[in-house]
C-alpha cells in the first residue's frame, strides 16, 4: 500500500500465495512484479515456481533461462530447467540445462565440497546426461557430508525416483515427510518427479499422513 511499485513486494507475495495454494492470485501478483522488474533473478525465480507448481513447464522455461543468464553462478534455475524440459519432451533443452547446472556445481563443490544443496543439483544433471554411476557416488557423497540438509534429501528422493529406484525413493520420504512445512508439502502435490511413485500404495499413505499432520497442526488452525 506504501509502495505499489516495489516490485520485489508483489513478488513476495505472489510466493506466499502460491505456498498456500492460491494459484490465481499468485500469478497476478508475480506478473505484476516482472512489469516493474523484468531483470530481477529472485523476481523470475519467484515467478518460474509458481508456474512449475501449476506444471506450465513451457511457462516457467523463460523466467529460469532469465534468471540463469542474470546469476552467472546460480545452479538452482538451471537445475529447475531440467526438470522443465524433462516434462515437455525436450531432450536437447534438457542436455543443454544439464550441462550448465554441473558446469556450476562444479564449480560451488570445489570450493565448498559440503554443499548438499548443490550436489543435489548435480546428481540431477548428471542422470540427465546419462552418467548414473557417478550420480549414485554423489548421493552418497553428499548424504554422507550433509546428513540433515532437508532439500537435500527431498531432491535426492525424486533422483532415485528419475533411477527407478522406487523404493530407496520412498525409504529416504519416510524420513523428510515429518520434517516438511506445508508450502513443501504444496509442492509435493504436483512435482512431476514424483509422478512414477504416486499410485504406490506406500506412498500414498504416507503422503496422506503428512496432509493430515499439517491440517492439524496449530498454525493451519
Amino acid at each position: 500500500s506504501l509502495n505499489p511499485n516495489l516490485a520485489e513486494a508483489h513478488s513476495a507475495r505472489g510466493r506466499v500465495l502460491g505456498d498456500e495454494g492460491q494459484f490465481d492470485e499468485a500469478i497476478a501478483a508475480h506478473e505484476q512484479a516482472l512489469r516493474l522488474d523484468p531483470e530481477s533473478y529472485e523476481i523470475n525465480v519467484a515467478a518460474a515456481r509458481c508456474y512449475m507448481q501449476l506444471r506450465r513447464y513451457a511457462d516457467a522455461i523463460p523466467y529460469l533461462e532469465k534468471a540463469s543468464t542474470t546469476a552467472a553462478a546460480d545452479f538452482w534455475a538451471p537445475g529447475q530447467a531440467i526438470q522443465c524440459y524433462q516434462a515437455l519432451g525436450d531432450k536437447q533443452g534438457k542436455r543443454s540445462a544439464a550441462l550448465r547446472t554441473l558446469k556450476r556445481v562444479e564449480t560451488i563443490i570445489a570450493a565448498e565440497p559440503d554443499h548438499g544443496t548443490a550436489l543435489s543439483y548435480g546428481v540431477t544433471a548428471l542422470i540427465s546426461i546419462g552418467e548414473k554411476e557417478r550420480a549414485m557416488e554423489w548421493i552418497e557423497r553428499a548424504m554422507l557430508l550433509d546428513p540433515n540438509n532437508i532439500n537435500l534429501q527431498y531432491n535426492l528422493c525424486c533422483s532415485y525416483v528419475n533411477l527407478g529406484e522406487f523404493d530407496k525413493a520412498i525409504d529416504l520420504l519416510e524420513t523428510v515427510l515429518p520434517k516438511l512445512q506445508p508450502s513443501a508439502l504444496v509442492w509435493m502435490t504436483t512435482d512431476n518427479d514424483l509422478d512414477p511413485i504416486r499410485g504406490i500404495p506406500r506412498f500414498q499413505k504416507m503422503f496422506a499422513a503428512a496432509q493430515t499432520r499439517i491440517a492439524e497442526s496449530p498454525r493451519a488452525s
